[in-house]
């Protein structure tokens, strides 16, 4: 079985996440589940590149979009070409989880979304849009 595992910011930016993800990632790993992980890169993404111990693809964002939104050309092309059998989709708000549900959708494999605590009261009420 191959995991993908998709998230924002793959460096210590992510918070939270950057511990958990590859964490999650190499237990997998370590009991023979092939995990790769794409996200995005940053200022900090090269010296935190050690930390990932399974295969990671680390995508530019966009300079012209805002930096919240994480957009990275080219992730949908990268998660494709992993060939996956099933998503992991890290996180909310951001453009990776728009690739994951076209991934789904052109696929027809599963993901699971796991939100890390971001569908705390406390987050949403940050943005009525959320």
């Amino acid at each position: 079985m191959h995991t993908v595992h998709i998230m924002g910011l793959a460096s210590r930016n992510a918070g939270g996440l950057f511990e958990t993800v590859p964490g999650l990632a190499h237990a997998l790993q370590d009991n023979g589940v092939l995990a790769s992980t794409i996200g995005v890169s940053d200022s900090a993404f090269d010296a935190d590149r050690h930390r990932w111990r399974c295969p990671i693809h680390a995508l530019s964002p966009a300079p012209w979009t805002p930096k919240k939104l994480l957009y990275a050309p080219g992730m949908l092309d990268k998660l494709m070409a992993e060939n996956a059998d099933i998503v992991f989709c890290h996180g909310l708000w951001g453009y990776h989880n728009r690739v994951v549900l076209e991934w789904a959708r052109l696929t027809q494999r599963p993901y699971v979304i796991v939100p890390h605590g971001m569908l705390d009261i406390v987050d949403l009420n940050k943005s009525r849009l959320k």
